[in-house]
Parts: structure tokens; sequence; C-alpha cells
């Protein structure tokens, strides 16, 4: 089993895959989060709009993984 820090570093390493493939910079809204007894759901979306709170620059369809 994966522990927490190994879980967290595999979510972002993703999300930096997809940063460079969709050509947006994208960040992980840490604080919508969710801890379960199987893992950790996360949420991301454009890096300006998790910061800033900018309409324009969400990403639609981006969720959770």
């Amino acid at each position: 089993m994966l522990t927490e820090i190994e879980i967290i570093k595999t979510a972002k390493d993703y999300i930096k895959e997809l940063s460079q493939k969709w050509e947006t910079e994208l960040t992980i809204a840490e604080e919508h989060s969710i801890q379960k007894q199987y893992g950790v759901i996360f949420y991301f979306n454009s890096k300006k709009f998790i910061e800033d709170k900018i309409e324009n620059v969400r990403l639609i369809g981006c969720s959770h993984f």
C-alpha cells in the first residue's frame, strides 16, 4: 500500500504531465481533497482559477481523480 506522501507525489506528477499535454498550468485544489479508506480523491483545475478564483480561466470538465 502507498503512503500518503507517495499518493500526493503521484497525484502531483500526474497533474504535471497533464499540464504539459494540455499546455495549461494545472494544480490540485488541496482544500477539496477527500480522504477515504481506499485512498484520496483529488480535484484539480487551472492554477489561475485555484489561486485567484478567476471564473473565465476555469477549466470545464476537470474534477476529481
